[in-house]
């Protein structure tokens, strides 16, 4: 049976909110009303929500820590479920990932097309073993921490979405009458999508100003 453990590895942002990039002017921006917006999209925004969450960001050729947190976080989502039950050992207590699997899922839903598997994944425990070729896991864990989101844009161009969402002060976002919106930072994701299904796309760009 799948074990999944929900881990709070944002405990910080819970108790403080989101730090205040100094980069952009505090502005009172009201989103996009969610109902506005089909449920399709609302996939993609609430993944790049959630990628937001775990502080992802790649411009350019991300670094093997950013693919192993990207992995690390997609496996913890239901869009993977099947194979996370695949990998579970119940007899060892223990989640094995072939290399062949994670390059295949990385390279899908992530513009790249090579790994370090020792270098990614060496802050995770049990971690990668190298005579095994395979990811060793002692538990799949959600990432929690709390934010004030909303969608700022959303643009499709073809098979391309881009996806603009603001993080607010969340005192004022969720005790203020009437709400106030003090933007406190934006988050864009850059997706490409799969005609076919709308569970398969890939990150072309995730980026906080």
């Amino acid at each position: 049976m799948k074990k999944i453990f929900l881990v709070c590895l944002l405990l910080l942002a819970m108790l403080t909110g989101c730090v205040v990039n100094p980069n952009i002017p505090r502005e009172n921006i009201e989103p996009i009303d969610i109902n506005a917006i089909n449920d399709k999209d609302r996939l993609y925004i609430n993944f790049a929500m959630a990628l937001h969450m775990v502080r992802f960001e790649m411009d350019g050729i991300p670094t093997e820590e950013q693919k192993g947190l990207f992995f690390s976080y997609l496996i913890s989502t239901d869009i993977l479920e099947e194979r996370v039950a695949q990998w579970y050992n119940e007899a060892d207590d223990i989640y094995t990932i072939p290399l062949s699997e994670i390059e295949e899922i990385l390279f899908t839903y992530l513009a790249v097309d090579s790994l370090d598997p020792i270098e990614a994944f060496g802050g995770v425990y049990p971690g990668y073993d190298e005579e095994k070729e395979a990811l060793l896991l002692s538990m799949i864990g959600g990432f929690g921490g709390a934010r004030a989101h909303g969608v700022l844009d959303i643009k499709h161009e073809g098979d391309e979405l881009t996806v603009k969402i603001g993080s607010f002060d969340m005192e004022k976002f969720f005790y203020s009458e009437p709400r106030e919106y003090d933007l406190l930072e934006t988050y864009t994701v850059d997706f490409l999508l799969d005609s076919e299904n709308q569970n398969v796309f890939q990150i072309q760009r995730a980026l906080r100003q």
